[in-house]
């Protein structure tokens, strides 16, 4: 992204991340799914950082940075998606996003990055390719929910497309649904 890698965790740092990751976790555990989905034989789930989602603790190590690099990208380009799902990006939406991501530290580079991608096309399905298991699509369902007011029907379908396509099951989005406190 414009900026590099610093200027992504840079927007999501702080707890915005940690925030997600604990969403994802509480609904994934309540369905009794993990990373990789429902575990075999009753037995907790497995995150990306074991017990429970690397966003949740710090990264121990090169390889944890690189998975909340690539999850805080993801969860960006989620939120920009949810906001161009209804055709039109508001002034409001804009200021949502960039403000958001500016409480969290986001440098010019980034905001210069964000427009440029709110005017490209959606591409849901290579967006979903994208997603490297249910925790992470979980974690930008939930963003996507904080990014928007969620008042059109395409937002909605956006939404229930986005579940879908990365394997969000009804349990897991209500229980996300509830915890943000939006109804899809």
């Amino acid at each position: 992204l414009g900026g590099g890698g610093s200027s992504i965790s840079g927007a999501i740092k702080g707890g915005a991340l940690a925030m997600l990751a604990g969403v994802a976790y509480k609904a994934l555990t309540n369905a009794g799914q993990g990373a990789e989905g429902a575990p075999a034989g009753g037995e907790a789930p497995v995150f990306t950082g074991g017990a429970v989602p690397v966003g949740m603790k710090g990264a121990a190590n090169p390889a944890e940075a690189q998975v909340l690099e690539q999850t805080a990208e993801l969860v960006i380009k989620g939120m920009m998606n949810v906001a161009k799902s209804d055709g039109q990006v508001s002034a409001d939406e804009i200021q949502g996003i960039i403000g958001k991501l500016k409480e969290a530290g986001m440098d010019g580079d980034m905001e210069t990055w964000i427009m440029a991608e709110l005017r490209k096309p959606i591409d849901l399905d290579a967006f979903a390719a994208e997603i490297p298991n249910k925790e992470v699509a979980a974690q930008i369902y939930a963003a996507s929910l904080l990014a928007v007011e969620v008042d059109t029907p395409q937002e909605k379908a956006y939404l229930n497309d986005l579940a879908k396509k990365t394997g969000i099951d009804g349990a897991v989005a209500l229980e996300i649904q509830r915890t943000i406190g939006v109804t899809v």
